[in-house]
């Protein structure tokens, strides 16, 4: 029960998701328990006859037939115990160089059915052309078969927990959940098959870039989309923010990291963040003359205030409607303001009547400037959004800090920080790293106090290694990444493989306290003991399997915990019932007998 005790003290989005899993192991486990200790003797009391003759037992030829295989297996790990432990170290050695193969992601990418493009345009479109050309996206999507509804979502609502401008659109795209009627595709090959979500997605942006340019596109999913804005407030799987105090590099730096990022296999997309990143648009400086406003006699709080209300705008009423109240705002047209001649000729009055263009006592200037500035605990930087296909997010940041690192040159001031959910996977297996190895060493205390003996409380630690190479293996063949769904299984798995040890040692001891020798003891015993071994090992493997195999929705979360479990239980139960018996007789040779 102890083993479970890591998942319990998990936070966020991880624990959140396994939390369930162990409250209900560890119900089950204590429930099982009383039933065991209240419940089972009584019952093996009343059900149970004994045996017609002394010594009767009756074997099934299943078990009959494993236990003859057995024996000599058990014999020759005894004899050449040298060549198991030789093998058994460099199976280990094998399964650790195979672990640093793999992948690491903080949680396994959810297919949830349905998809989400965010549309990102230039900043400085207004909100009508920006509603305009987000339903000409809208039909464009809507013409997928595979897309039954389409809808999007623009700007800032009035309670403002989702703050978004009106050049960036989330459209939601609701699929049709039988992909048997999606569109069949012509492979290279020839041979046809269903089109895959991804290529639905690079179909969809790939005509809208050419009916509409002017696009940046970004892939996510409903669910998938607001944990990764939860938890570290970036949509993206891999968030790169560029700390530094002047814009103009920080976009420079930005740029440059798009452009290396970009080129790294596995990157799906590379954006500055829509949400918070720094971008350019095109701006109007005016600057007025003072000394020509002298000379016309032009008031400076009178041409301020014209040109506010020509481009600000100014209130000057209120309109009703029950019991709200909404401020009439009084400016010039958007298509005069717009226009940079029309916004020259803006009349200014002048104090004995008439009026003067404002051209005549101010300059124009036109350029590209910084529209948005993003701060974090009050320093500058620029974002840069990276979406990630078929592409391990811990070895994708590494190969990425290398490259940037030896291409991106940063000026002193400047500094890079990773996030996303690279920054959630390192949170986790930092609680992993403390909270596991203080559970372990209850579980040593505990073992240690029932055997009395730190040898044998070793040899039962040894089962950890043993399961952990197997679940490594697992891995690694089905081609899955470690992430925190196979560190709650290696987790899983290790009280298992602790159980089935203790009962095998235990057992060999109660021999020895019969009076058996060390060597006979361990043979009868893990004969003995190899039905309850494999059955245990067996029954779990079994109640995983079916997460292991799954296909459905969620399944891409079970998957690795019963990959691990189900892999590390095949390689514990082996190496435990051939390697333990091996090294107990090693350990105890010339001990005193146990009383």
């Amino acid at each position: 029960m102890v083993v479970y005790i890591p998942i319990l003290a998990l936070e966020g989005i991880e624990g959140k998701m396994f939390h369930p899993m162990a409250m209900t192991v560890l119900m089950a486990l204590g429930a099982s328990l009383l039933v065991a200790f209240l419940l089972m003797p009584v019952l093996g009391y009343l059900l149970l006859n004994p045996p017609k003759h002394q010594g009767e037992h009756k074997e099934s030829k299943t078990f009959a037939l494993i236990s003859r295989l057995y024996k000599p297996m058990l014999e020759f790990g005894i004899q050449r115990r040298k060549i198991v432990v030789a093998a058994t170290l460099v199976f280990a050695v094998v399964c650790s160089f195979l672990f640093t193969r793999l992948g690491s992601d903080f949680i396994p990418k959810l297919d949830e059915g349905d998809l989400i493009i965010g549309l990102v345009r230039d900043t400085g479109i207004g909100i009508d052309e920006s509603v305009r050309v987000q339903t000409q996206a809208d039909k464009i999507i809507k013409d997928f078969p595979e897309v039954e509804t389409v809808f999007s979502r623009m700007g800032t609502p009035e309670s403002a927990t989702d703050p978004m401008g009106v050049n960036f659109a989330d459209t939601f795209l609701i699929l049709n959940k039988d992909r048997n009627k999606w569109p069949v595709v012509k492979k290279e090959d020839g041979s046809e098959r269903r089109r895959t979500k991804d290529e639905l997605y690079q179909a969809i942006t790939d005509r809208i870039g050419k009916e509409l340019p002017g696009h940046e596109f970004s892939p996510t999913q409903p669910i998938e989309m607001r944990f990764n804005e939860i938890l570290e407030g970036n949509r993206a799987d891999v968030a790169l923010r560029i700390f530094g105090p002047e814009l103009n590099k920080l976009i420079e730096y930005i740029d440059k990291s798009k452009e290396i990022v970009g080129k790294i296999q596995g990157v799906d997309a590379a954006e500055m963040d829509a949400l918070t990143a720094l971008r350019r648009s095109p701006m109007m400086d005016i600057s007025l003359n003072y000394d020509k406003m002298a000379k016309l006699g032009v008031n400076l709080s009178e041409a301020n205030s014209t040109l506010q209300m020509a481009m600000g705008g100014i209130q000057v009423g209120n309109f009703y409607e029950i019991d709200r109240r909404f401020p009439i705002i009084l400016h010039l047209s958007e298509e005069l303001r717009e226009s940079p001649k029309n916004i020259e000729n803006i009349p200014v009055g002048l104090p004995d009547g008439g009026s003067v263009p404002l051209k005549a006592i101010a300059s124009f200037d036109q350029s590209e400037q910084v529209t948005t500035i993003a701060r974090s605990y009050l320093k500058r930087y620029a974002a840069l959004s990276i979406f990630l296909k078929d592409r391990d997010v811990a070895g994708f940041v590494a190969e990425a800090k290398q490259k940037i690192e030896s291409e991106l040159k940063l000026e002193k001031g400047y500094s890079l920080d990773w996030g996303g959910q690279f920054k959630n996977l390192e949170k986790a297996r930092l609680r992993l790293l403390l909270i596991v190895p203080i559970t372990l060493l209850i579980i040593f205390m505990i073992l240690l106090k029932n055997f009395e003996s730190i040898r044998l409380t070793l040899l039962v630690y040894s089962s950890i290694p043993l399961a952990v190479t197997g679940g490594i293996l697992s891995l690694f063949v089905r081609g899955i990444s470690f992430s925190i769904s196979a560190g709650i299984g290696f987790i899983a798995l290790l009280g298992i493989a602790i159980l089935n040890s203790m009962v095998l040692v235990d057992f060999i001891n109660q021999q020895r306290a019969k009076g058996s020798s060390v060597k006979d003891a361990v043979i009868f015993g893990a004969t003995v003991r190899l039905r309850p071994v494999i059955m245990t090992a067996l029954v779990a493997g079994l109640g995983f399997l079916p997460m292991a195999l799954n296909t459905g929705m969620g399944a891409e979360v079970q998957r690795p915990l019963a990959t691990v479990v189900i892999g590390g239980l095949i390689s514990s139960t082996l190496l435990t019932l051939i390697l333990l018996p091996s090294l107990y007789i090693w350990l105890e040779s010339g001990r005193k007998e146990i009383k």
